[in-house]
């Protein structure tokens, strides 16, 4: 394994056909194969190969807690979203709640975003939507070397509406419910990343190409830091360090 390479090494792939061709046994599957891919809203058949292997290489790897997670001890506003909020307001940070921004346009020296109807300049853009959104937005978008990125852009999917419910029962349930999609086994490369064809825009986001092996949530926060630190690095700012997992596996070939 070598990462980003193992990505586009699995292009076309999906996680269960790469169990198949390993002989993975059948009963360690639920462990090795379904966890990781319910956790992409995704389908074992079409959940990419490349995905699966980067999974595995960071949480039996990489994480010494495996899948142990830390929680907070109130609700999320109270404990992380409201104080974050208040230290941005202290930086002099707007932020609007129930805005709609309907167009995102990019120059050579500013960008615009047309919120409530209404035109903001600004220096740079992070859009950082989920992909049906993201994908409207960049449609609209107008200037010269942008096509190419736009139709990757546009080859994206959302996950169909889900809902979380826990349920007990008195008796084993039907093995064969329905499961949902959302990254398959396509092109790696071909998937939109951080950096844009502007140097006033950048995307973050679950759904936007990440070079090192993480998962959802991982990747939105991931891509996050990527896209500040692109626009900090145009602006000649240092940014913040992104710490990964080791890209090459114990066993792979110096």
């Amino acid at each position: 394994m070598r990462f980003p390479d193992t990505y586009s090494a699995y292009d076309g792939e999906s996680a269960a056909a790469f169990l198949d061709r390993l002989r993975f046994p059948e009963a360690a599957r639920d462990l090795a194969l379904e966890v990781f891919a319910r956790s992409f809203f995704a389908d074992p058949r079409e959940f990419g190969a490349g995905e699966l292997v980067a999974m595995f290489h960071t949480y039996f790897l990489g994480s010494a807690e495996g899948l142990l997670f830390d929680v907070p001890d109130d609700d999320y506003d109270r404990v992380l979203w409201e104080p974050l909020g208040r230290h941005l307001h202290g930086l002099g940070v707007e932020t609007r709640v129930g805005a709609r921004a309907t167009a995102v346009q990019v120059g050579a020296d500013a960008a615009t975003v047309v919120v409530d109807g209404q035109a903001r300049p600004a220096d740079a853009v992070v859009l950082a939507t989920d992909p049906r959104t993201s994908r409207g937005l960049i449609a609209g978008m107008r200037g010269d070397g942008l096509q190419a990125w736009q139709r990757n852009a546009a080859a994206t999917v959302n996950a169909p509406p889900f809902a979380v419910v826990r349920l007990w029962f008195d008796r084993v349930v039907d093995p064969g419910p329905r499961r949902l999609h959302l990254i398959g086994p396509d092109r790696w490369a071909e998937r939109p990343g951080v950096r844009t064809p502007s140097p006033r825009l950048v995307l973050a986001g679950d759904w936007v190409r990440c070079d090192y092996p993480v998962a959802l949530m991982e990747r939105a926060a991931t891509t996050g830091f990527l896209a500040a630190n692109a626009l900090l690095e145009e602006w000649g700012v240092a940014g913040q360090d992104v710490w990964t997992v080791p890209l090459r596996g114990l066993l792979g070939r110096r």
